[in-house]
């Protein structure tokens, strides 16, 4: 118990660390989801509001109600990570097919069943696959 304790108090001195440091944060997708997946209001306090980079695999792609959105996936989870792309981005969703690489730049917004991207910039993607 008290190395769990030890463990959530660094967790939360390194993450603060980088809140300070930096205007992006880059996570690995394990790491974000995991993180709201154990302590959804901790992972507010880190993530909500701040720009977000990832880096993952398109999952689906969606234009539902004039949006375009791409679901990346999260290996071992039930959840993706949602980015609701700008509207200026709607050519390049287009082009990306499911399984192809890419790295996403947005807001967090927090977690509703997914992890939530807002206003999405495709910073990178592999059309080599």
């Amino acid at each position: 118990m008290r190395f769990k304790i030890l463990a959530v108090i660094s967790l939360v001195f390194s993450f603060l660390l980088v809140y300070r440091l930096s205007n992006n944060i880059q996570r690995k997708i394990p790491v974000l989801v995991d993180s709201f997946g154990n302590d959804e209001s901790l992972a507010n306090t880190i993530y909500k509001d701040r720009n977000i980079i990832i880096e993952g695999v398109v999952e689906k792609i969606s234009f539902l109600n004039e949006r375009s959105t791409i679901f990346v996936k999260t290996e071992g989870f039930t959840s993706s990570i949602l980015c609701e792309m700008g509207e200026d981005h709607k050519g390049q969703v287009k082009q990306l097919k499911k399984n192809q690489q890419v790295v996403v730049e947005g807001t967090c917004k927090g977690f509703l069943g997914n992890v939530i991207l807002l206003n999405c910039l495709l910073l990178k993607m592999n059309i080599d696959e």
